[in-house]
């Protein structure tokens, strides 16, 4: 496959990309569950095709007439053709998937999405090999496509590193059982601890208080309970009932993951491993006061998790600009 017929397939992948992470809401994928109706759902699953269906075919186009300039080849009958395909290939897996996340539970939700995700890409693939493999002899300034590659590789990489990756990172903690740690909101040891110290503090600070140990084994039963409740996770507030979800974490996962992916493109493996120590430092100070090793465990495995998908991302763009011609600096 030239390096004409990549530009269309990168720029088809951009396109997946935008239509099914970032103009998909959630309210969008609520109407898509066949918990809500056959019909329905039904009725959502064509709209989300049709609409994918149309824009892949747009950008097929746009590719043949920007960059390859061959109006002969734009014709109505090849819009329709194509148009059907990527509808009805989209529209069949994505309601496939659906159906067979009802049957499936636990991990196997996760390799249901991910699976669904190279089926689409796969169906790319094969129309733009079938329709476009031959038109890459087009293409005569193959320094300006060369460069067009890099920024469409940037971009998919970019794109998937955002808002791609943190659902892929949600739907392992969520298919895992080890909790997505966005629905709940933990009342810390520490804290306690804090509310307890006030309490006590003006309870002894009372002059009428003869016997400070009486005073405090008042509270220890209680202390006590409350603790137990704490580690059995009795204590944790569902965070909808008390405010809005605080969305700070999951743009520090996008700056992460960006910042990662540049170093890691410009080979500096060194920043990367500094980047990576100063989040470790500023969690471990939150942490090291709430004796909670459930959470502790649920932002490395997140950490490490993310870590992979970025480095995996980088590489492979790495590799490819390299491939292609594209030089790059070495930081290292």
């Amino acid at each position: 496959m030239g390096h004409g017929v990549t530009v269309l397939f990168l720029l088809l992948l951009l396109v997946h990309i935008i239509f099914d992470f970032y103009l998909q809401t959630e309210e969008m994928v609520r109407e898509k569950a066949f918990d809500n109706g056959i019909g329905r759902a039904l009725k959502a699953h064509l709209f989300h095709a049709v609409m994918h269906g149309f824009f892949l075919c747009l950008s097929c186009f746009a590719f043949i007439y920007v960059l390859l300039g061959c109006t002969n080849l734009l014709n109505f009958m090849l819009f329709v053709l194509l148009f059907s395909l990527f509808t009805f290939f989209h529209f069949a897996i994505d309601v496939a998937k659906s159906i067979t996340s009802l049957k499936v539970k636990g991990f196997y939700c996760f390799a249901v999405f991910l699976f669904d995700q190279v089926l689409h890409i796969l169906t790319i693939f094969f129309v733009i090999y079938y329709f476009f493999c031959d038109y890459g002899v087009y293409i005569y300034d193959f320094n300006f496509i060369k460069y067009v590659v890099g920024v469409l590789v940037f971009a998919c990489s970019i794109a998937f590193l955002l808002k791609p990756s943190s659902i892929i990172v949600y739907l392992f903690f969520k298919s895992s059982g080890i909790g997505d740690g966005s629905e709940k909101v933990k009342i810390t040891k520490s804290k306690i601890a804090e509310l307890l110290y006030i309490v006590l503090n003006k309870e002894l600070g009372d002059s009428d208080v003869k016997d400070c140990k009486v005073a405090v084994n008042k509270y220890k039963k209680k202390a006590e309970e409350i603790v137990i409740g704490i580690s059995d996770g009795q204590a944790d507030i569902d965070i909808r009932t008390i405010s809005k979800v605080n969305n700070a974490g999951r743009f520090i996962g996008y700056l992460e993951r960006l910042i990662i992916f540049l170093f890691l493109i410009l080979g500096s493996v060194t920043a990367v491993v500094a980047v990576l120590a100063m989040k470790t430092a500023l969690r471990f100070s939150d942490l090291k006061d709430d004796n909670d090793s459930g959470k502790a465990e649920y932002i490395m495995i997140g950490t490490f998790f993310s870590l992979i998908v970025t480095v995996i991302i980088s590489v492979l763009a790495r590799m490819y600009l390299i491939e292609i011609g594209i030089k790059i600096n070495d930081f290292s």
